[in-house]
């Protein structure tokens, strides 16, 4: 499980997202991210509001908020500026044993997944990320208790595979916030993202939002230990 040093656990409970104008320690993050996102094959977007979206993943355990999602971009005066939210990017146990798909519950795949989404409505009730062309994901369809990413067990279509907010704002678990979805556990968390997206638009810098995923399962190791307890 990803934890946060008192600090950092402290911003995220005043703020629900910790970014670099906060916090000299998320700013010396930027040239890891840098690095980690080119290692994935993503381009390293640049220009005022030009976002460059990425969740790191850790499935060593089930159903608990332990991914972060981020946000890299320049602001007005070309400043980086990185923003980091804990969130999942995985389904939670509920839709691991109750899959809405009879071959099995979706999983987004490791990777850079470009123009995934757009600005919508999220089951039409409220603006968030929404998928904005077909893609490719996995299908874990044994109904356990783990999260098992199969490369072979492919699906290529339209999932509402989305980015929004917790379902009824549950800490505890996962449970039915992700079928498939990437999903920040604070709405104020999601909010400051969408308000990003927002400003790209604005800025004309696209009205499709680019988004790498980053397994760090069995990197734990390699973490910035500001990412660490």
């Amino acid at each position: 499980m990803l934890k946060v040093n008192s600090t950092i656990r402290g911003l995220l409970k005043a703020n629900g997202y910790i970014d670099s104008t906060m916090s000299r320690e998320i700013q010396q993050l930027i040239p890891w991210v840098c690095q980690e996102l080119e290692a994935a094959g993503a381009p390293i977007f640049s220009g005022q509001y030009n976002l460059n979206l990425f969740g790191l993943r850790n499935i060593s355990a089930t159903n608990e908020w332990n991914d972060w999602l981020g946000c890299l971009y320049q602001s007005t005066n070309n400043e980086w500026i990185l923003v980091f939210a804990k969130g999942t990017t995985d389904p939670g146990l509920f839709y691991l044993q109750n899959p809405m798909n009879p071959n099995g519950t979706g999983i987004l795949p490791n990777g850079v997944h470009r123009g995934l989404w757009k600005l919508g409505l999220h089951k039409g009730q409220y603006e968030a990320f929404v998928q904005a062309k077909a893609i490719t994901i996995h299908r874990d369809d044994d109904r356990d208790n783990l999260i098992e990413i199969t490369p072979e067990d492919n699906d290529t279509g339209w999932f509402g595979c989305n980015g929004h907010k917790n379902y009824r704002n549950n800490t505890e678990g996962v449970n039915k916030a992700s079928a498939l979805c990437q999903v920040w556990l604070d709405d104020r968390a999601f909010d400051r993202f969408l308000a990003l997206a927002r400003l790209q638009i604005k800025s004309k810098r696209g009205t499709t939002f680019s988004y790498t995923l980053i397994d760090l399962t069995n990197r734990q190791g390699e973490l910035p230990s500001i990412l660490k307890g």
